[in-house]
């Protein structure tokens, strides 16, 4: 959700600063036609009042307007969603329901900010026009006044190398790739080119007010809610940047009563404090945090952020030396990736290039030695790593999101190859110094992952020990007469075509069923995702709604015996809830968990989620050689250079590359995070510590750039 109302924050305060210009331009002209570039008159000044404020409505207010039609409704859908999602008792319910009354009363108190502000500058652009006639101040600074009040440092000039500065920081604002060359560009532009930073101009307010009433809505309707449903504690929720106020900084993650929040906040100041609710404005201006309801009894089922450790906040410190088109490949793969991950490419030397190739081919990281497969060759040269993506150059599938986790994989495997050498470069910061990284193979001191071989046999017997494998013949066969039963019983199928006295020996067909047109709903989902042995029910929702797969699930009909029915959906529940129950992970057949979770996203059109299946089944593929999950396949580990028992250089950094896809992503990173700890805590520990090593040398990098 906080990623959610980031975006929309910078997306509406873009949208405002944009139609400024319109503003700015449709302002000057209709001066220009009244006055005919002359000193401006008392009486012109009085017929100009009506055609200002027109200008002013027609752009910036008919834009808030549409802002607020178009994305409000969304945000409360969201928020509902989100509600929807937690372990909420029945009594509290009435948080998931829609009230269209609260909706649009709060939609009319955000346009009620705009129009003040709308106001407040028509009466700043008469002035100006009244005072000119009354100074007799030149037409040429009258002109440039109102552009000043209008859109401040940043209004249209005479002067190219203005206007190129100008246009150069509005493309480029909200692309964090480009935060250093922006910010040089505003440096320049107000010590050069103006006098103030800030100003009291509309462009100031206006994008202040467009983030600002993102938020706001969002914290006044769940606030609405949480009254609704008789709530009295919230958590502090959201992300930190470099300059969050010490008051977020604190304030962060912590649950409190809606007395003890209010008491908190009266009693303390801090730089940036606005007046208001607590509630609604929080931080101050732009803050980007948010307090959700609930309640002490379901606390740790309902603060489920990105944790603070990963998301430290220092800025966006850039990709570091890169080629041009790994610059563009990084940009896009890695838009929504915490930034203390997204920092420590800056740390590894360029790749040498980046091609593309046929689909078929697939795609593969290796060294520029013209030997393709990485694990052919032993080089302690780092800087000469290379990335193949499917597709031919110049395409869009760099876009795909698909796309954008398959980079992300391979440059995990680049990482792989030069981590050891990037580690040792500080190793006062480093549990992973000269001495501290496993030597004993010749292979470790190439592969950051190659040091692990012993924990990833570790976790490979644990696992042999804890999950079963693909149902038996009989098995499948009582699970196939239980769901059917169920779906009976919900209204999905007829009800009496159950063959009970079939042989479950016989390969013959046990039951009959005509379909029937009932829908699938929340509480249908809701009583038939439940904890199981291999995921819990919190798990198995994730996996299943991302990528709103709950809306995908629901919108699904086939049209069978001319009844538009969801009963093949239903059943895939039923079925992948029963295999969780069992525990039924190992083995790479059809009939195990993680084939049957791709096959629903297959059935339901959920494309990026049917990924992220592969991606967590490739993991543990690695971890296990192919027991659980599946991916590679097992021949493909054997090609590589055996590190112990069972165990390979394959096994180690393609478990690290899914590691860093999973991490390069905050959905990916909430949703399968928790499990592959779970599921291989001794590998995972010793990829953390990696990653938080490369962390503390972009901290320390910080701190001591001059």
């Amino acid at each position: 959700m906080s990623r959610i109302l980031e975006k929309l924050a910078d997306q509406h305060e873009e949208r405002i600063i944009n139609v400024l210009y319109k503003l700015e331009e449709d302002v000057i002209k209709e001066v220009n036609r009244a006055t005919k570039g002359q000193l401006v008159s008392q009486r012109i000044a009085i017929q100009l009042q009506p055609k200002i404020r027109q200008a002013i409505e027609n752009n910036f207010l008919n834009e808030a307007d549409l802002i607020i039609n178009d994305e409000y409704n969304k945000i409360a859908k969201e928020v509902l969603d989100e509600f929807g999602e937690m372990p909420i008792p029945n009594k509290f319910k009435s948080l998931t329901e829609v009230n269209l009354s609260t909706i649009n009363a709060l939609k009319f108190q955000s346009y009620s900010g705009f129009e003040d502000i709308g106001e407040r500058f028509i009466k700043v652009i008469n002035d100006e026009l009244y005072q000119s006639t009354i100074a007799g101040r030149p037409f040429e600074d009258m002109v440039s006044n109102i552009r000043g009040h209008i859109n401040g440092v940043y209004k249209k000039s005479n002067q190219r190398e203005i206007n190129e500065l100008v246009d150069y920081i509005n493309e480029n604002k909200f692309d964090n790739t480009k935060k250093v060359q922006v910010e040089n560009a505003v440096r320049k532009l107000h010590t050069q080119y103006a006098s103030d930073r800030a100003g009291n101009n509309l462009r100031r307010y206006a994008g202040q007010i467009a983030h600002d009433s993102v938020m706001q809505f969002h914290g006044q309707f769940t606030i609405a809610k949480a009254k609704e449903a008789g709530l009295t504690h919230f958590t502090y929720t959201g992300t930190l940047v470099r300059d969050s106020r010490d008051f977020c900084r604190n304030m962060l993650g912590k649950t409190l009563s809606e007395k003890d929040i209010r008491d908190t906040w009266n009693g303390r100041s801090w730089q940036g404090k606005s007046n208001g609710d607590p509630f609604i404005v929080r931080g101050g201006y732009r803050c980007r945090h948010t307090w959700i309801p609930t309640d002490p009894a379901w606390l740790e089922e309902t603060v489920d952020e990105v944790p603070p450790e990963i998301e430290q906040e220092q800025g966006f410190v850039g990709f570091g030396n890169t080629e041009p088109d790994e610059l563009e490949w990084h940009t896009n793969s890695w838009n929504n990736s915490p930034t203390n991950i997204k920092n420590i490419i800056s740390l590894f030397p360029a790749l040498t290039k980046v091609t593309r190739g046929a689909d078929k081919e697939g795609a593969y990281a290796t060294r520029d030695l013209g030997v393709k497969p990485i694990h052919l060759t032993k080089n302690k040269d780092t800087g000469n790593t290379y990335i193949n993506m499917r597709g031919v150059k110049g395409d869009s599938k760099l876009k795909e999101i698909q796309q954008q986790e398959i980079w992300r994989h391979e440059y995990g495997h680049c990482m792989d190859m030069q981590m050891n050498t990037v580690l040792k470069k500080k190793p006062k910061l480093s549990e992973y110094n000269s001495s501290a990284l496993k030597s004993g193979n010749v292979f470790a001191d190439d592969m950051f992952s190659a040091n692990f071989a012993e924990e990833i046999l570790e976790d490979r017997k644990a696992l042999s020990k804890k999950f079963r494998g693909e149902p038996t013949y009989r098995e499948t066969v009582e699970m196939d007469f239980d769901n059917a039963e169920i779906l009976q019983k919900e209204g999905f199928i007829s009800k009496e075509l159950i063959d009970k006295d079939a042989d479950p020996n016989s390969r013959g067909t046990f039951y009959k069923y005509e379909p029937l047109d009932k829908k699938i709903d929340d509480a249908f989902l809701d009583k038939y995702l439940t904890d199981g042995e291999a995921f819990t029910k919190k798990e198995l929702k994730a996996i299943i709604f991302s990528n709103d797969g709950k809306d995908k699930i629901f919108k699904y009909n086939l049209r069978r015996r001319g009844v538009d029915t969801q009963v093949d959906v239903a059943n895939m529940i039923l079925k992948i809830n029963s295999l969780n129950k069992r525990g039924a992970i190992r083995g790479t057949g059809d009939g195990t968990l993680l084939h049957e979770l791709k096959k629903l996203a297959i059935t339901t059109g959920n494309e990026n989620t049917r990924y992220e299946i592969l991606i967590l089944s490739d993991y543990l593929g690695a971890i296990t050689n192919e027991a659980i999950g599946f991916g590679h396949g097992k021949d493909y580990y054997s090609k590589f250079r055996r590190l112990a028992t069972g165990v390979t250089t394959g096994h180690g950094t393609e478990a690290f590359a899914n590691y860093i896809s999973i991490m390069g992503d905050k959905n990916l990173t909430k949703i399968y995070k928790p499990i592959i700890d779970r599921f291989a805590p001794k590998t995972q520990k010793q990829f953390d510590k990696g990653i938080k090593n490369l962390q503390e040398q972009i901290k320390w990098q910080t701190k001591n750039i001059i």
